[in-house]
């Protein structure tokens, strides 16, 4: 609560709360997707790249928003100014990095009982290929009314 009191002020120099909310978020999340996406396609990340690229993540990703962000600490120093939406690409680009570095020299010998965890091509035909019975229990068509919701709505809005 404390914190919170002593950070709120700095919050008032952004033009709105969905700046600031947008801009945090483009600091610290990225690296979380990485470890997610590259998870799910990338049989042999495992969980120490994984829980270091987050770490990192925080550890990079916070200071790095408080400097640039929140002080003119990042113009103070002469650094050119980076908008948000590239700096959650750098930091995409770094926890990429990380995850799969550290996970290349952290590899195991032994082989894992991962095929449950990650998808595979074929699993993948599968899904997009057979429809489930009874028709209104399939997942891909449900995906694709609520993509199609989506995109109208999307259109509608626009």
């Amino acid at each position: 609560m404390v914190f919170g009191a002593i950070y709120a002020p700095s919050v008032a120099s952004f033009e709105s709360l969905f700046e600031y909310f947008q801009s945090s978020l483009s600091y610290v999340v990225p690296t979380i997707v990485v470890v997610y996406i590259a998870g799910l396609f990338v049989p042999w990340l495992n969980g120490n790249g994984a829980f270091w690229t987050i770490v990192a993540g925080l550890v990079v990703g916070v200071p790095l928003f408080i400097l640039k962000e929140v002080t003119s600490m990042w113009t103070d120093f002469g650094l050119p100014e980076i908008h948000y939406t590239i700096m959650s690409s750098i930091m995409m680009v770094i926890g990429i990095g990380i995850h799969f570095g550290l996970s290349a020299v952290t590899r195991q010998s032994k082989k894992e009982r991962i095929e449950e965890l990650v998808w595979s091509g074929d699993e993948a035909k599968e899904i997009f290929t057979t429809l489930e019975r009874p028709i209104w229990r399939d997942r891909t068509l449900w995906s694709a009314l609520l993509a199609s919701c989506m995109v109208g709505f999307i259109i509608w809005i626009w």
